[in-house]
C-alpha cells in the first residue's frame, strides 16, 4: 500500500493540513485494483483533494500473487504533506 500512498500524496493539501481519502480496492488476478477514491468523511478533503486523489489512483494495480478474485474492501489513505 506504500505505492498508493506515494502516488497520492501530491494531492496533500499545503499548508500542513491533511486530509483522508477512504480508497475503494477489489481483488483481481494477480493483484490489487483501484476502484475508486472519496473523502473519508464530511470535511476530510475537499473535492479538489479527493479529485486528484482519484485521477492519481484510478486504475493503479499492486501485485498481489496470492490475491482471491472479488474481494473489495474500502482503505483509509491519509494525504499529508511533506510524507
Amino acid at each position: 500500500m506504500a505505492a498508493l500512498r506515494q502516488r497520492a500524496q501530491r494531492c496533500a493539501p499545503p499548508g500542513g493540513a491533511g486530509a483522508s481519502v477512504l480508497v475503494a480496492l477489489e481483488t483481481v488476478e494477480g493483484g490489487i485494483r483501484v476502484l475508486d477514491a472519496r473523502a473519508q468523511a464530511p470535511g476530510s478533503a475537499t473535492e479538489a483533494e479527493v479529485s486528484c486523489a482519484r485521477a492519481a489512483l484510478a486504475g493503479q494495480v499492486l501485485p498481489a500473487p496470492s490475491a482471491e478474485p472479488g474481494r473489495r474492501w474500502q482503505l483509509p489513505l491519509p494525504l499529508v504533506p511533506g510524507a
